[in-house]
């Protein structure tokens, strides 16, 4: 899965994930993909942290954890 810019798309990219999720009878599963967002200031160099950004890193956090997810660093 690849993600383009806008929150919306990604916002979209998320529920799809959550529809595929509600789909899948097991307790085990795996997503992988880029999904052009980020968890902290940290991970991207000049990322700013104005509120747009703050409130993008919160609502992707909020849907890894919702979803049992682990980022796995690229580092």
């Amino acid at each position: 899965m690849y993600n383009f810019g806008s929150l919306s798309e990604k916002r979209l990219a998320w529920e799809e994930v959550r529809e595929k999720r509600r789909m899948i009878n097991t307790k085990v599963w795996c997503v992988v993909g880029d999904f052009n967002s980020i968890r902290s200031p940290s991970e991207r160099r000049n990322a700013g942290c104005d509120v747009d950004h703050k409130r993008e890193m919160k609502r992707f956090n909020d849907f890894i954890e919702s979803y049992e997810l682990v980022d796995i660093s690229m580092m």
